[in-house]
Order: structure tokens, then sequence, then C-alpha cells
């Protein structure tokens, strides 16, 4: 998942899948598109991208029902 959504580290943690439920009747605006490749200087390694990827604007905090984290 980290090389097809081109997750270097430098780009901070992502160890947790948030799932959201958003309320019935919502307006909502998402956006949705594909990773671009991304190069870590960290790890001198080029990290594919390709993967499709969303975007909510206005997102609500509230909505998230549940956080898990990423096996790995």
């Amino acid at each position: 998942m980290m090389q097809s959504l081109a997750l270097p580290p430098e780009f901070g943690a992502r160890e947790a899948v948030s799932v959201a439920r958003i309320p019935k009747g919502t307006d909502i605006t998402a956006y949705t598109g594909q990773a671009k490749q991304q190069f870590s200087d960290e790890l001198l390694k080029l990290f594919e991208g390709g993967g499709t990827q969303y975007r909510f604007k206005d997102f609500d905090p509230s909505w998230v029902v549940e956080t898990r984290g990423l096996s790995k």
C-alpha cells in the first residue's frame, strides 16, 4: 500500500486507517486521483504511486467511527 500511494517516511507515520460514516443527506465534495510517484531521500528509494487516493473537502472529524492499526 505505501508503494502504490507513494507514502515515503518523510511524509510522516501512516500506521492506521480510519473508518468514517457520513450522515445520510450530507452534501459532500470528494476528489479522487492517482498518487504521483515520490522519491524518498531518507531511504534512497522510489515510491511508484499509481494507487487511488481520495480527499474530502470540509471533512468533519466527528464522522470518524473507528480507527485501527495497519498490519505490516
